[in-house]
């Protein structure tokens, strides 16, 4: 019988990662405002946000992007900066089939949609921290 995946707070306990106490705390507060469990844990200052999306792409059985990133021309030009800043998203590379993304928020499926028909693309999302995409958009759309 297969195992059922870890949720995000139990998983980075497990990988001691947290402290069972911390995630309580956490879980108590995103009980009363409805916020993310990841943005409460950063906030907090009990995980950084690299861990949390490590952590995100291993749940969700995708792949990790580690920074610094660089985008290719031709993605580029397939994402407009605004969207690319609202959505916190970040064109990798781009085939005439598939446009690989680097996201924050995986589970963001109208932007996948949204993507794949603007494109008219496969998308392929990879998950990287905020921080890291943050950083990528100011060098490829900035600088």
């Amino acid at each position: 019988m297969p195992t059922r995946p870890l949720r995000l707070g139990q998983s980075l306990v497990k990988a001691g990662r947290l402290e069972e106490r911390h995630l309580r705390t956490a879980l108590d507060e995103q009980r009363g405002s409805g916020r993310r469990l990841g943005d409460i844990l950063v906030k907090r200052g009990y995980v950084d946000d690299k861990t949390v999306s490590r952590s995100l792409a291993a749940q969700l059985s995708l792949p990790f992007a580690e920074g610094p990133l660089t985008p290719e021309a031709e993605a580029l030009e397939l994402v407009d900066a605004t969207l690319a800043r609202a959505r916190a998203i970040l064109p990798l590379s781009a085939t005439a089939r598939t446009l690989r993304l680097a996201v924050s928020d995986p589970p963001d499926h109208e932007t996948l949609q949204e993507l794949r028909l603007s494109s008219v693309r496969h998308v392929e999302p990879f998950v990287a921290a905020p921080s890291t995409i943050a950083e990528g958009i100011r060098t490829a759309y900035d600088g």
